[in-house]
């Protein structure tokens, strides 16, 4: 598969938040990330386990290539510490990934259907596991 023709895999908001993201990547820190499932438009999955995706910087210029390692649908509730490091932004642990995700979530940048509603335990979270295959 030529890389042009790659799904492409955009991780956080372009600007800063993309570039801080990306350099976590790149160095390795970073191999998850996550984002709360619409249970009434399930296909929104963004992965498949296996599939070659393309990590675009914040002017939409490819930067590497990344595989999916692992599609996880849980509950809020039950995301753990494993997944709180393997984000790779440093977070205390788990509370502390809830909370920069939840105000993540909830802000307008995200979506702006989302403020105002809490998230409950129950909430269905997508978490993709990936690692990197080639930088450039």
């Amino acid at each position: 598969m030529e890389e042009q023709s790659l799904p492409l895999f955009e991780i956080g908001h372009p600007g800063v938040q993309r570039e801080a993201l990306l350099r976590n990547i790149l160095i390795g820190a970073k191999t998850a990330t996550s984002y709360p499932l619409e249970e009434d438009n399930p296909e929104v999955l963004k992965a498949q386990v296996g599939e070659l995706q393309m990590l675009i910087d914040s002017n939409n210029k490819p930067v590497a290539v990344v595989r999916i390692t692992e599609v996880l649908i849980t509950e809020l509730s039950n995301v753990d510490e494993s997944v709180a490091h393997d984000e790779g932004e440093g977070f205390i642990g788990v509370d502390d990934w809830r909370q920069v995700h939840e105000a993540h979530w909830l802000g307008e940048a995200y979506d702006s259907k989302f403020i105002g509603w809490q998230m409950p335990d129950n909430t269905k979270i997508v978490v993709e596991r990936f690692k990197l295959e080639s930088i450039g």
